[in-house]
């Protein structure tokens, strides 16, 4: 958290029978509830409530065209999951979460979102999936802050990784946006949160 800003992690954890027993649904809500069919999805909404609820955030939210959520000028949020892990990030200015673990697919993909300038020299293979989490992490987090089409590769460079650092620097490229974020990061078990704000 900071004075701009404050993030919200749980364990999401049951059935949605379950979750859905946590948290009070307002009518418009229990109604968009319904419209989710697959499980996955009934249990990252719910957990987005729970948080939501935790934090005592009971502004109405709403989606932009994108698929970002919006609440309004004054008011900024964020939402990630990871397995059974969610957070809920909200602020006064523009801000974005994420939550990544240690996954060997981050690897496959890797040539997407890595560029080779920001692989150190020095990197152990042993470092290499922390690496990738927290670089994932941080660049998913600031493109969910803008909300715009961002090329993770070329347009978000970061530098000076260190496996023992809780931020990592994130350079954005891209034209009209440029400027320089510092994400942060807390390891909660095996996942890596991220967040950033303007």
């Amino acid at each position: 958290s900071s004075a701009r800003s404050n993030v919200y992690k749980g364990k999401v954890q049951g059935t949605p029978e379950k979750l859905l027993r946590m948290v009070k649904l307002s009518p418009a809500q229990a109604e968009r509830y319904a419209a989710f069919h697959l499980e996955k999805r009934q249990k990252e909404w719910l957990s987005q409530q729970i948080l939501k609820q935790l934090a005592g955030f009971d502004r109405e939210i709403y989606l932009l065209e994108s698929g970002k959520p919006y609440v309004d000028e004054h008011c900024h949020i964020s939402f990630s999951h990871c397995k059974n892990l969610s957070g809920f990030l909200w602020g006064i200015t523009p801000c974005g979460v994420d939550i990544q673990d240690r996954n060997p697919k981050l690897d496959i993909i890797s040539s997407r979102y890595v560029n080779d300038v920001e692989v150190p020299k020095n990197l152990i293979p042993a470092d290499r999936p922390e690496f990738l989490a927290k670089l994932w992490s941080a660049k998913e987090a600031v493109f969910k802050m803008y909300g715009e089409d961002i090329v993770f590769k070329t347009e978000m460079i970061s530098s000076n990784f260190s496996a023992k650092d809780s931020a990592l620097q994130i350079e954005m490229l891209k034209k009209g946006f440029e400027n320089d974020f510092f994400v942060r990061f807390i390891e909660v078990q095996d996942f890596f949160v991220g967040w950033v704000n303007m």
